[in-house]
This record gives structure tokens, C-alpha cells and sequence, in this order.
């Protein structure tokens, strides 16, 4: 039996690793995949830039592979795997983020600028929508046919979505069931996203960049500075939105096979 290569898989804020089991299942048969189910909710608190999470994944790494991994992220899974190859291209054989929200230099700038002075949310909406979120819920019947009925859930796969109800709540004391990573937490991963870059940052090895053709966490001069910047990295476009891995889990899985290093 050949060895499976091992694979890191980082998840996008607010959904756990675990949620992401169907698109596992395609995978798994050739990959070693282990996960952080929660990024930040332990001994590295979400901060400033993400520098904590970061460190976390890089611990995590070495903490379980003998050799360097695959990495692959969605999202804020996708920036983390591209920062901590940054800052230890020695743990790493290639990273492969989908649809990591890396944005161009402009729209960064104006975010962090407005954030020192706490006025982010006047262009940055996200972490405003993520403290208004439902987390209770008294069951996961409940759960479920709530999120079927938000838009931004409507074209999860339907196994996906039972996924992320079954693997991203967990049940309070009190019985009720609550999100599994709390939207302060989400909020704060919006908050804190890294904003002010230096351009020797940017220079992952073996590098791929997935993004979506529709409501794709970038626009089209966000690729052109990202393509300039990331030099040296393959762009690859899919037929999708910022949530592919949940909305096509299997062509999210064969995008990532013929994405990886053979």
C-alpha cells in the first residue's frame, strides 16, 4: 500500500474543519488530512493580523507531520496557509488556497486605515453581519431548515449543510445548541484580518490561487494585484462562489487533485 501524502486543510471563518467532511471523503483515499476543527478558540486567540492563528498552524504542523505537507485553505484557512508558508517554507511542499480573501493593496488600506480609527464598518461589512448572527438554536431540526431558507446557504449541498448543522454547533449547558465557534470570534476574524502587508510576505513556493467566477471574495483588480504580487503563483478561476468546497464538494476536490504537486 503507497503511502498517503499528508495534508493540512485550514477552514474558512465560521464553518470547522469537521463541517467539511463530504469534501474530505473525496480526498481522503490518497491524502493524510488533519485539521484544526477550530482555529483561535484555544491557546492562540484570534489578534491583530491573524499573527496568532498563523503560529498556531505552524505549531499544529510540526506538532503532527514528519515531513512537509500539502496545505490547502479556504478563506481565512486559505491567507493562514499562505502566511505560515511565509514564515516557514520548510514545513511546507506546496499550499493551495480557494478563494482567500486577500485583497488589492487599495481596498486593504482603506479598511485598516478606517480601523484605527474604529470606522471600518462603514466599507467593511462582514464582521457587523457576523455579530447579528442566530447562534442558538433548540434543536438541529430547528437549525437546519433555518439556514436552508438564508440565501447565503440556499446552494449548499444538501449533505453539506447537514454537515455544518451536525459538526458546527455544539450543545450549552443549558441544553440549547449554540454555534461551535462563537460569532465574537467570527466577528473578530473580519476585524483583525491582515491589512497592511509587506510585499516580502507575499512569496509562498508552490503556490495556487483558486477564486470564484461569481461572489468571489475578489474583484477583477484584486487578481491583477494579487497576480503581480504573488509572483510566481498559478492562478486558477472555477466555476463558483466564495463557498465552492460546500455549494460542489466533489469539483472542489478534483480542482484540488489536479491543483496539488504529483
Amino acid at each position: 500500500m503507497s503511502k498517503k501524502t499528508p495534508l493540512v486543510f485550514s477552514h474558512g471563518n465560521g464553518f470547522p474543519a469537521s463541517s467539511y467532511k463530504k469534501l474530505f471523503s473525496f480526498l481522503e483515499s490518497d491524502y493524510d488530512i488533519k485539521y484544526i476543527d477550530t482555529i483561535g478558540l484555544g491557546d492562540y486567540p484570534i489578534n491583530l493580523n491573524w499573527t496568532n492563528s498563523v503560529h498556531e498552524l505552524i505549531d499544529f504542523i510540526e506538532s503532527n507531520f514528519e515531513q512537509p505537507v500539502i496545505a490547502a485553505g479556504h478563506s481565512f484557512g486559505g491567507v493562514l496557509s499562505i502566511l505560515a508558508s511565509n514564515n516557514r517554507p520548510d514545513l511546507f511542499e506546496q499550499v493551495v488556497a480557494i478563494d482567500p480573501p486577500l485583497f488589492g493593496v487599495l481596498k486593504r488600506y482603506i479598511i485598516g486605515t478606517l480601523r484605527i480609527f474604529n470606522k471600518d464598518d462603514l466599507v467593511f461589512k462582514l464582521p457587523v453581519m457576523a455579530k447579528k448572527r442566530k447562534d442558538k438554536f433548540e434543536s438541529r431540526e430547528e437549525a437546519f431548515e433555518y439556514f436552508r431558507k438564508k440565501p447565503f446557504f440556499k446552494s449548499f449541498d444538501p449533505d453539506c449543510l447537514h454537515d455544518y448543522v451536525e459538526n458546527g454547533l455544539i450543545e450549552s449547558e443549558s441544553g440549547e445548541l449554540r454555534l461551535k465557534i462563537p460569532k465574537r470570534v467570527e466577528e473578530q476574524i473580519f476585524k483583525y484580518m491582515p491589512c497592511f502587508l509587506h510585499s516580502e510576505i507575499l512569496r509562498p513556493k508552490n503556490c495556487t490561487f483558486l477564486y470564484g467566477d461569481t461572489k468571489s471574495a475578489h474583484d477583477r483588480f484584486d487578481i491583477l494585484w494579487l497576480k503581480n504580487m504573488l509572483r510566481g503563483a498559478k492562478f486558477r478561476e472555477y466555476s463558483g462562489t466564495h463557498m465552492f468546497p460546500m455549494e460542489n464538494p466533489k469539483g472542489c476536490s478534483d480542482l484540488l487533485k489536479t491543483s496539488f504537486i504529483s
